[in-house]
C-alpha cells in the first residue's frame, strides 16, 4: 500500500481544475488536452476505504467456527458497501450532453505504477454524485470525471483512494444473494490469490420443479408442471446482468446443478431440469444436437458441469473425479476467465469445489473453513460448522488428511503431507495433468 496515497487527503479536500479551450492534441507526455473550457471538481476520499460492512468485519475478526453470532442464512448480509463518489462542475463554455467516470487500478501490470481503466460510467449530464460497489480490497485506485458536449471532452485531474486489506470480498449482482470472490486469501509462499477471475455464488436461473418422474424423458423443462409457488425463470435482474457484462466482464458461467444417481450420461447431455431449462455447452465443447445451447446472459458462456449431491459420492466416485476434472480444466484455461460458478445456494456443492481450489492454492484449513461459514451471510440457508466437520468427509480428506470411508466401507486416504499436496494429488488422479495444476497456480497466484 502506497504510504502517499489518501490517508493524506480529506473528504472536504476539493481540488479544482480549469483549462483554457484548445484543440484536441497530444501534449507532453502523451496526455489528451481538452477540448473547451469547464471547472471539474472532485471530492477526494478520506481515509481508507472499508468494503466491508461491520457485521462482516466482526465476524472476519472473530474465530471461524463462530459464525452462527453474525448470520444464520436469514439476512442479507452479503453485499459488499458501496462507495459514493461526488463532484461539482461549473462554468462550462459548452452545453454539456452527459459525464463519464471513469474508475482505474493502480499497478495491475507487474512492477508497474500504471493506472489501468477497470469500469467507466455514463451519467447524465446534471449528474454530481454516483456509488461505485464491487471493489477490490486491499488495491489502489484512482478515478475521474469527463465532462461531455456532444464530440467534444474535457478530463478532469484523477484522485487518489485506497481500499481496505483483508480477505472475503464480496461481491453485489442484483438478484442474487450469497456472491463473492475466491480471490484474496493468502495461499501458497504467502501469496495472495488473485481477485477478479474466479467467482462463487447461487444461481442465475431458478430452478425447475416441472421434472415430476425419475426418466431421461422428464429432464425436459415443461412449464405446465412448474409449481406455481417457484416457477422457472431467472432469479438474477437486468441491472445485475449488466454488472456481470460489463463490471465483473464474466466469459464463463459454469452451472454445477443437475446431478442425479441415475442415468449420468443422459443427464449431463440432455437439458437438466435442476438447471431450469436451460441447455449448454458440455466441458469438453459438445452441446445437445437436438436443442443446440440456451442461455440467460448472450455475452457468457453457458457450460454445465453436474457436480454430486450426495455426500458419499462428492469427490472419489468416477464421476464425481470427472466433474473436477472438467472443473479444474476450465479454470486451467485462461480464455475461459473470469469464470462464475454455482450450484443452487452456492453452499455445498459449490463450496466443495471452493474447498478444492482454495486447497489447491495453499489456503489454511482455518481460512477454507471460513469462506465456507461465510455463505450465512446470504440468504441461502445455514451452514453449521458442525455440519460441515461432521458430515462432509472430505474436510477430513483433504484438510486433516485423515483416512475416510464411504456408506459402503471402502476406505480412502489422500497423498500428501500439506493441504496443498493432497489436493494437487487428487487432481492428478482425476485426470488433470501436473502442467494444467502448475498452470492454475500460476494463473491465480499474485507474484
Amino acid at each position: 500500500m502506497k504510504k502517499n496515497l489518501v490517508l493524506l487527503f480529506t473528504l472536504l479536500s476539493v481540488s479544482a481544475i480549469s483549462l483554457s479551450a484548445c484543440n484536441k492534441q497530444e501534449g507532453q507526455g502523451g496526455e489528451v488536452q481538452p477540448q473547451f473550457k469547464v471547472t471539474i471538481e472532485l471530492n477526494d476520499v478520506e481515509g481508507e476505504f472499508d468494503t466491508h460492512t461491520e457485521t462482516q468485519n466482526s465476524y472476519l475478526n472473530d474465530t471461524y467456527d463462530s459464525i452462527d453470532k453474525y448470520g444464520k442464512g436469514s439476512s442479507e448480509n452479503s453485499k459488499p458497501n458501496s462507495l459514493t463518489l461526488s463532484w461539482s462542475i461549473s462554468d462550462s463554455e459548452l452545453d454539456l450532453t452527459g459525464l463519464k467516470l471513469t474508475l482505474f487500478e493502480k499497478g495491475l501490470e507487474l512492477g508497474s505504477d500504471t493506472q489501468v481503466p477497470v469500469a467507466t460510467y455514463l451519467l447524465d449530464k446534471d449528474a454530481t454524485s454516483t456509488t461505485i460497489t464491487n471493489l477490490k480490497v486491499g488495491k489502489d485506485y484512482s478515478w475521474s470525471i469527463t465532462a461531455i458536449a456532444g464530440e467534444k471532452q474535457h478530463s478532469s485531474r484523477h484522485s487518489d483512494f485506497s481500499t481496505k486489506d483483508g480477505v472475503a470480498r464480496f461481491i453485489n449482482i442484483d438478484g442474487l444473494s450469497n456472491v463473492r470472490d475466491c480471490g484474496g486469501w493468502t495461499g501458497l509462499d504467502g501469496k495472495k490469490i488473485k481477485q477478479g477471475l474466479l467467482y462463487r455464488g447461487e444461481e442465475f436461473n431458478k430452478q425447475n420443479n416441472g421434472r415430476t418422474g425419475s426418466s431421461a424423458s422428464d429432464y425436459h423443462y415443461d412449464p405446465s408442471k412448474a409449481s406455481a409457488t417457484d416457477p422457472y425463470g431467472q432469479k438474477i435482474s437486468e441491472t445485475g446482468i449488466k454488472t456481470v457484462v460489463n463490471e465483473l466482464q464474466l466469459k464463463t458461467e459454469v452451472d454445477i446443478r443437475g446431478y442425479e444417481t441415475f442415468d449420468w450420461e443422459n443427464r449431463i447431455n440432455y437439458s437438466p431440469a435442476e438447471c431450469g431449462g436451460l441447455v449448454g455447452e458440455l466441458p469438453d465443447g459438445s452441446k445437445d444436437p437436438e436443442q443446440g445451447v440456451v442461455k440467460l446472459i448472450d455475452e457468457v458462456d453457458y457450460v454445465i458441469c453436474p457436480v454430486h449431491t450426495n455426500r458419499d459420492k462428492l469427490y472419489y466416485d468416477s464421476y464425481g473425479k470427472t466433474a473436477c476434472k472438467n472443473f479444474f480444466s476450465m479454470l486451467a484455461d485462461k480464455n475461459r476467465l473470469p469464470l462464475y460458478f454455482h450450484c443452487a445456494q452456492g453452499k455445498d456443492r459449490t463450496g466443495f469445489l471452493a474447498t478444492l481450489f482454495q486447497a489447491l492454492l495453499g489456503c489454511s484449513k482455518e481460512d477454507i473453513l471460513r469462506d465456507y461459514l461465510l455463505s450465512n451471510m446470504g440468504k441461502t440457508g445455514s451452514v453449521s460448522i458442525s455440519k460441515i466437520t461432521s458430515n462432509y468427509n472430505y474436510v477430513d480428506y483433504f484438510l486433516e488428511g485423515k483416512e475416510v470411508s464411504t456408506q459402503g466401507g471402502v476406505k480412502y486416504q489422500a497423498v500428501g503431507e500439506t493441504i496443498a499436496e493432497r489436493a494437487y494429488n487428487y487432481l492428478l488422479d482425476c485426470g488433470l495433468t501436473a502442467s494444467q495444476l502448475d498452470a492454475i497456480r500460476n494463473t491465480f497466484l499474485e507474484e
